[in-house]
């Protein structure tokens, strides 16, 4: 074998080692977790904080707050991470649905707001 297949074949198997965590976090709540955690850290840019520091301590306070919503700690959410993203398939899958639940709401916040543009605007 040369050097680049010992390299692939390494890092496939190095890649399915890493059992199930004993806290873990199915995929559909892993789903709404990292939904959360988008959008908590869309709200932090959007914020538009002078320092980079600042950004960061407002970033991890909204975090731990969506965690805190899901009954989930730092550790066990890292823990489920890392777990995942040895799993591509499944990570893949769980990214797709963070995808797909954005989206959804992306559409939802832009039918508000063309319905209250509907009701701003003054009959004829």
């Amino acid at each position: 074998m040369n050097t680049k297949s010992i390299l692939i074949l390494f890092l496939c198997v190095s890649c399915g080692l890493q059992d199930r965590p004993d806290d873990f976090i199915p995929e559909d709540k892993m789903i709404d977790v990292l939904a959360g955690i988008q959008l908590v850290e869309s709200e932090v840019s959007r914020l538009s904080l002078r320092s980079y520091d600042s950004s960061i301590v407002a970033f991890e306070f909204l975090k731990d707050s969506v965690l805190n919503h899901y009954g989930i700690d730092s550790a066990q959410y890292v823990n489920n991470y890392d777990y995942y993203g040895t799993h591509p398939k499944e990570f893949a899958k769980i990214w797709a649905g963070v995808e797909a639940f954005l989206k959804e709401e992306e559409r939802k916040e832009q039918e508000a707001l063309e319905k209250k543009e509907q009701q701003t605007k003054p009959n004829p």
